[in-house]
């Protein structure tokens, strides 16, 4: 097939495209810059068509889809803390818009979006895990407000234009092959170095971008494969994960305390001073801290392994793979 990637210079697009051309598939690799060697390097190394289509441009992405057979809409910012939360939600909306339209134009014949688990939730139910049935209205994060807007406009919206439409809802991303790290890899890279001496008392749960991209693929080669499908893997504390970090790589330097939840505050003014000094992304947030701190969330991925055959691979491959790439590339940190 012929299929349009966008976002393909990110943590995800680079492992779908790597996919798609392994798989003998002709890709077009939409990225924003295109003419930024390190975000288009790696991919014209794989023999890609890249292109230059910015989300928020509908002409560009019309110009984008013309004569593909899928469309993989990716393109998002992915940051948990802005200044400005209308910089992640416009993007996410209007990009998820302008996507749809262009593949009804184009004809294409199933559009993949990659919606995110925060907009499924974030928060535990007291009955059972939280699966595609479930939607994250109450999020306040600016990333959570996001990707559920988004996602409910996507499907509004592919109602509206008879376009088939397949959402994929992955949780935290772990996984080699990132020119820029992403907020889930810039902590693992911070214990690498040993940069971070402790971790906030938070958990994630966590899956391999290379899974992920799996997925994307059988929900586009699977007729069957209809509305949401949740991806996920196991759940960790930061701690665990340093812990294991040290313990599969003993010469990185992870962190061996874990912050009192009481001295959280301490850490959001310590994480905001250290940002405006531009030498670290800031990573938390009053609502960030908010909507992600529930220590009980589960998640289901029982309908992606039934109806996708998807299963994620050991949590160990991806966190010694994502700090032997650290390690190896130094990725520059996200913005």
């Amino acid at each position: 097939m012929k299929a349009l990637v966008t976002g393909a210079a990110g943590h995800l697009g680079t492992a779908l495209t790597e996919l798609l051309v392994a798989r003998g598939h002709q890709v077009r690799a939409a990225v924003r810059g295109s003419g930024d060697a390190v975000k288009s390097g790696p991919l014209k190394k794989l023999g890609v068509e890249v292109v230059e289509a910015d989300i928020l441009d509908a002409a560009a992405m019309e110009r984008a889809a013309e004569g593909m057979d899928a469309l993989f809409h990716l393109a998002a910012v992915f940051r948990f803390v802005a200044d400005d939360a209308e910089a992640i939600i416009r993007p996410a909306v209007q990009g998820a818009e302008h996507a749809l339209r262009a593949a009804k134009k184009a004809g294409i014949r199933r559009v993949v979006l990659t919606s995110s688990a925060v907009a499924i939730g974030t928060r535990a139910l007291p009955d059972r895990p939280l699966d595609e049935r479930d939607w994250n209205d109450a999020a306040t994060n600016a990333y959570g407000r996001a990707k559920t807007l988004a996602e409910r406009r996507a499907w509004q919206l592919a109602k509206e234009l008879g376009v088939d439409l397949v959402c994929i809802n992955p949780t935290c991303l772990l996984g080699p092959g990132f020119t820029r790290h992403t907020p889930i890899t810039y902590p693992i890279g911070q214990w690498v170095f040993g940069e971070a001496p402790v971790t906030v008392p938070m958990g994630a749960d966590y899956v391999d971008t290379r899974d992920v991209a799996a997925a994307h693929l059988a929900a586009f080669e699977t007729a069957s494969a209809s509305g949401r499908y949740l991806v996920s893997g196991v759940r960790k504390q930061a701690i665990e994960v340093a812990r294991e970090l040290r313990a599969l790589r003993p010469q990185t330097k992870p962190a061996r305390y874990e912050l009192p939840k009481a001295l959280l505050p301490v850490a959001r003014a310590a994480d905001w001073l250290l940002s405006k000094t531009g030498k670290v992304p800031q990573q938390l947030s009053h609502d960030m801290l908010a909507d992600y701190l529930d220590d009980t969330v589960e998640y289901s991925s029982a309908r992606a392994a039934a109806e996708l055959g998807w299963r994620a691979r050991p949590f160990a491959e991806s966190l010694t793979d994502t700090a032997d790439w650290i390690l190896a590339n130094r990725p520059a940190p996200y913005s």
